[in-house]
């Protein structure tokens, strides 16, 4: 069954952790992984649903929102190697602020990232199997959860190239899952770095289980053809994500 794996990490310092015996300290490197990405059109009402916190907006543009279905295989990272889903939503940050994504579910392949991930950024990272395989033209994954299918994925990217790294700047915004803390609004900024950047129109072939994530990821429409998709070899490195104060009403 699903694990949260809250209460395992001690701050030591600013920007330092204690987690299962080993340090962390901030920024965080990701020095080599796969990623990812397809991005699927919804309805409004879904895209605010899946939003835990009032002072979010969600992005929309002729009624619809927009969720995305990412996959990250981390090859060399200060966290280990894993693989990772991510499930978000755009959304507008307090006060027509930034764009940017913000995470309904993050499940992990292993338990010490999923330590981190809760304790340091408060992440909704969670304990499951599966696999992410790089191929000729995109990606491979399943997760599941325990005996449970959450999904099966194929993305093939037969689009346009991208001949040069690019740098984009990526907001994220989660909402605190527990710990005193609990509900929380946090918010980050990482500069991804890109190379071998693919992108293209459709691309994506998702099959969901009937796993609470993949209810959720089925009302956000990633059941259906994907808007675009796009997979690169991606660095970066990943600071504090600052509170915003307050909880949700």
């Amino acid at each position: 069954m699903m694990s949260d794996g809250s209460g395992m990490a001690e701050r030591i310092g600013k920007d330092t952790w204690r987690i299962q015996g080993r340090t962390v300290t901030l920024p965080v490197a990701i020095r080599e992984s796969l990623l990812a990405i397809s991005v699927f059109a919804c309805s409004a009402g879904a895209a605010r649903s899946a939003v835990a916190d009032h002072r979010l907006t969600p992005l929309t543009i002729a009624g619809r929102g927009f969720a995305s279905l990412m996959f990250v295989k981390y090859r060399d990272s200060d966290l280990g190697t894993y693989d990772e889903v991510g499930l978000s939503v755009a959304v507008r940050g307090p006060a027509r602020g930034a764009i940017g994504a913000y995470i309904v579910e993050l499940p992990v392949t292993q338990s010490f990232t999923l330590e981190a991930g809760r304790a340091i950024w408060g992440l909704p990272k969670w304990l499951a199997q599966g696999t992410i395989s790089d191929c000729r033209s995109g990606v491979q994954a399943r997760l599941c959860d325990g005996t449970q299918s959450v999904l099966t994925a194929a993305l093939d990217v037969r689009g346009l190239r991208i001949p040069v790294p690019i740098t984009i700047p990526v907001v994220c915004w989660v909402v605190r899952p527990d710990g005193p803390d609990v509900g929380e609004l946090l918010h980050g900024t990482a500069r991804i770095r890109l190379k071998d950047l693919r992108i293209g129109l459709g691309g994506a072939r998702v099959v969901l289980g009937e796993h609470r994530m993949a209810r959720t990821a089925r009302a956000l429409g990633v059941s259906d053809p994907p808007l675009c998709t796009a997979v690169a070899r991606m660095t970066t490195e990943l600071g504090a994500f600052p509170p915003l104060g307050g909880h949700p009403h």
